[in-house]
């Protein structure tokens, strides 16, 4: 790097291992979206409609004949994401899913920065910094940025949120009350992208509480901070309850528990563990004289069919489909317990965060579909092949996927159940200055926990844990640091801190 760049990183106040960082994650995007242009999926055509219907005379805002549909589109998909998209085609017309993937990419890119510099604080290197922010930016990151979907936007918002108030517990700055007001309008924006977001606003309040651990003598100014950003989400929350109530006559929040309460009890169903659709109940029989398999496609051609029946509302069908949740959960337990610890799935987590192969295979699948092609894996079909037709190009990627899934594996083992012994070794250690290091990374280790169970609970996806990569790229860099700087101590000469 010359001295020219170095100057004006300075003054741009950009490390160099940040401007590396960003240059790397920049350009392999562009070239991403340059070679494939922005990835449509399946349920891109819902988000463009909506955008198209806000558009035309906003007719997306427009009362619905509430109960004639089971499903109502503009009432199942939260406005944010429609909206993002409908000032993307103001800005192109044309081109507006390019606009849309470039600005995803730009917010993305704050998230990142923000990332970078809590990580510096927490990992005390700029470099092992950077090493966790590429292990995220070379996750699904890459493949959700350049998506026309809800996932980035999301994640971008959650973590711009969230390492904002992780930067103010570990002293990168100090947030006021105003900014803690513009925090909470963006963690209402994330809840106005996916609604599920209002379930997790229960991490930003664990935040300000060990902020105010740390900050006792001033806990009266954290709690007006605190009031403030509960009052911003709040009222962004509110807003879209008001709209649904001018479209449907009923505060409605959300209705995408009409697709996902019964997901448990299908993959029961599936997986013949138990027979939760035994009993007399109108769901139930819906189910046996409807349903041959209990596929997606499956479940919503069952859901129009029992509304046809039961002649109700979405929000009676969602109260209907959440009592049966809990009904099935309280009548098979085991059953139950088998579904969240196959959603909680270990080594797709593992993949998840530090696979490259699992990525590409992803991308080539969602992202660039017409491809038709991935990386081989390691099993007994494509053994059989290699049998019947060798190939060394063939062998030499199927061994470079068991790579991947294996380095994967104990990197992922090293950062769930490394990190709450590295943290318990440290807290030994008397360090009054390293107590908010300390209470960041558990925070970050309990939201990617506490987040992948909550979703294992009902239906997980692995777009749905976009927003808790970057806690984890975080903790796997720490628990590696840690082990380097034990194993540099047991050098010979080396004198004991």
């Amino acid at each position: 790097m010359t001295a020219a760049s170095s100057a004006i990183a300075r003054r741009l106040s950009v490390s160099p291992p940040l401007l590396v960082t960003l240059t790397i994650i920049a350009a392999v995007k562009c070239v991403i979206l340059a070679l494939n242009g922005p990835s449509l999926l399946p349920d891109s055509a819902g988000y463009i409609a909506y955008a198209r219907a806000i558009l035309d005379h906003a007719k997306a805002f427009a009362p619905v004949d509430w109960g004639a549909e089971a499903v109502p589109l503009f009432i199942f998909r939260p406005l944010g994401y429609p909206l993002f998209l409908a000032i993307a085609m103001l800005i192109s017309s044309g081109g507006y899913a390019m606009v849309a993937a470039i600005l995803q990419s730009l917010i993305n890119g704050v998230a990142i920065y923000l990332m970078f510099t809590v990580s510096t604080r927490l990992l005390r290197s700029p470099w092992a910094a950077m090493a966790a922010v590429l292990v995220y930016a070379g996750s699904t990151s890459l493949l959700w940025d350049n998506a026309i979907l809800s996932d980035s936007l999301y994640g971008s918002l959650w973590n711009i949120v969230i390492f904002a108030l992780v930067g103010d517990l570990v002293g990168c700055w100090r947030l006021g009350a105003g900014r803690c007001l513009g925090l909470g309008l963006l963690w209402g924006a994330a809840v106005w992208v996916r609604d599920v977001g209002i379930y997790f606003t229960f991490l930003p309040i664990i935040l300000f509480g060990l902020i105010a651990a740390h900050n006792r003598p001033q806990w009266r100014g954290v709690l007006a901070r605190l009031f403030a950003f509960g009052l911003a989400t709040a009222a962004m929350a509110g807003a879209l309850v008001l709209l649904n109530l001018h479209r449907t006559g009923e505060a409605v929040f959300s209705i995408t528990g009409v697709e996902n309460w019964l997901r448990p009890a299908f993959d029961m169903a599936t997986a013949g563990t138990a027979q939760p659709f035994a009993d007399d109940s109108l769901i139930s029989q819906t189910v046996r004289r409807t349903m041959t398999d209990y596929g997606f496609e499956s479940q919503l051609r069952f859901i129009d069919d029992l509304h046809q029946h039961c002649r109700c509302t979405p929000t009676q069908m969602q109260s209907q489909f959440r009592a049966k949740y809990l009904s099935v959960i309280e009548q098979h337990p085991l059953a139950f317990a088998r579904i969240v610890l196959r959603n909680f799935n270990y080594f797709a987590l593992g993949e998840l965060i530090a696979d490259p192969v699992a990525t590409i295979n992803q991308y080539f699948e969602l992202g660039a579909p017409d491809l038709g092609w991935r990386i081989p894996g390691f099993s007994m079909r494509n053994i059989a092949e290699l049998r019947h037709r060798f190939s060394p190009t063939m062998l030499l990627l199927m061994i470079l996927s068991v790579i991947g899934e294996i380095v994967s594996a104990i990197a992922f083992s090293a950062y769930l159940l490394g990190t709450p012994y590295v943290l318990f070794r440290a807290s030994r250690q008397p360090s009054p200055g390293l107590s908010r290091e300390w209470s960041a990374i558990a925070f970050l280790w309990f939201s990617f926990v506490g987040v992948s169970l909550a979703f294992s609970l009902v239906h997980f996806e692995a777009r749905h844990a976009l927003p808790i990569l970057p806690a984890a790229a975080i903790g796997l860099v720490y628990v590696a640091c840690f082990w380097l700087r034990r194993l540099e101590m047991l050098k010979p000469g080396t004198a004991y801190q």
